[in-house]
């Protein structure tokens, strides 16, 4: 009588359920969530732009500065009888020119370097922050989903519960059993009730969250299952090195590099040129000046040195600091991967031993109870420890997963 009661009120759930899916046959999937983060995601969009504008900066770096006009007087007499007179005396000119300044050949080398490193930190800025939008995002609709799946759980043992109930206060109305008997399913509704409220709670969160990567989007509701998320160790264990992390360090050793250059080419000297014509009073021939100007760096011990020491340093600060993160990034692969292959160890334990073990636990207890030789509380008890090991299931997928999409993830790949 109880088993089929149970069955009929499961059959009820089951059809519900399977309405409700064809509801939200057009919710949010886990590859839609993905996409639109590729495509839409303002931190991402920010990052193409400082994209561009290092690509845009690179064209012009290590060109000439642009030439310079001048224009004015010269040998201008200001005392006697010509004072303030261009023709007062045969020196005096009005003076028109070009000149350009030229900076070293090493320079020019060290900022067209600089440049494409600018390029390639922007673009491994972008790939850093784009693996991080995804990971989140994958990661945040697996935490709603595995909610989700937590409330399912929860509408099936909320039917059982007071199918279970509405028995055993019908069996204590016929004096069949005891009024005691009555307490535990009661006991048992409140429990879950509780949990509900918790689950509700979590999943406002997990909303909150996908909005916030999403937008209103992130307020759909959810459609699909999570991916097949295999595990290729080897193949992941040698990206490592090539996280977007722990090579945009290595571009900024490259770039303090660049600097580095920079300042030793200010030992070189710079130079330049001008190019002038000069206009006296009538009668008197124009004139055409020519020169050149050379740089001299000749107090390069308080000027050069100090500042190449500086960059040098900064180029062994940023090697450090490319060491450590790639020792950060190698110790958390190993915690991921140490994550999933205890909780997919764990998950083949629990779907294979625990969870057979304690459904078949219960029903020996519930046997007992409608033989009267088992109290009803002890029946309750054993199926509390079927239903834990369920939601104990769902914990598990859902850890396994996570540990999962951190390692595919990491090297901003999906």
């Amino acid at each position: 009588m109880l088993l089929r009661v149970m069955q009929d009120w499961l059959s009820c759930l089951s059809l519900c359920i399977f309405c409700l899916g064809n509801v939200h046959a057009d919710g949010l999937t886990f590859d839609e969530a993905l996409n639109q983060v590729r495509q839409q995601s303002p931190s991402i969009l920010a990052q193409n732009a400082g994209v561009s504008a290092a690509q845009s900066a690179e064209k012009a770096a290590g060109q000439l500065p642009d030439p310079k006009a001048f224009i004015g007087v010269g040998n201008l007499p200001i005392n006697g009888n010509g004072a303030y007179s261009l023709s007062g005396d045969p020196m005096s000119m009005q003076v028109l020119g070009i000149m350009q300044d030229v900076p070293n050949a090493h320079k020019r080398a060290a900022w067209r370097k600089e440049a494409a490193e600018d390029v390639d930190v922007a673009q491994l800025k972008r790939r850093s922050v784009r693996s991080q939008l995804l990971r989140d995002t994958a990661l945040a609709w697996l935490n709603r989903y595995f909610i989700e799946q937590r409330l399912a759980l929860l509408d099936k043992i909320d039917v059982e519960n007071r199918a279970l109930l509405s028995i055993v206060q019908a069996e204590v109305a016929s004096g069949k059993k005891q009024a005691i008997d009555a307490v535990a399913p009661e006991q048992a509704l409140a429990e879950w009730a509780d949990q509900r409220d918790d689950l509700l709670r979590a999943r406002a969160e997990a909303k909150a969250v996908l909005t916030k990567l999403l937008g209103d989007t992130g307020n759909k509701d959810l459609a699909g299952t999570p991916p097949a998320l295999s595990v290729d160790v080897a193949a992941l264990r040698q990206q490592v090195s090539q996280y977007p992390d722990v090579r945009l360090y290595g571009a900024l050793v490259r770039k303090n590099e660049a600097l580095a250059e920079e300042a030793r080419a200010n030992k070189h000297p710079d130079w330049g040129w001008s190019l002038a014509y000069q206009r006296r009073a009538q009668g008197l021939s124009d004139m055409v000046s020519v020169q050149v100007t050379v740089g001299l760096p000749v107090f390069s011990a308080t000027r050069q040195d100090p500042e190449i020491a500086a960059r040098q340093a900064d180029v062994s600060e940023a090697e450090a600091d490319q060491l450590a993160m790639l020792r950060e990034q190698s110790a958390k692969f190993a915690d991921d991967l140490a994550d999933y292959t205890a909780s997919s160890h764990k998950l083949v334990r629990i779907q294979q031993t625990w969870l057979p073990l304690a459904q078949e636990k219960y029903q020996l207890a519930l046997a007992g109870y409608r033989a009267g030789t088992l109290a009803a509380d002890a029946a309750i008890q054993a199926r509390q420890e079927w239903i834990t090991q369920q939601f104990k299931a769902i914990d598990l997928e859902n850890q396994q997963d996570d540990a999962a999409i951190r390692l595919r993830f990491a090297n901003g790949e999906d």
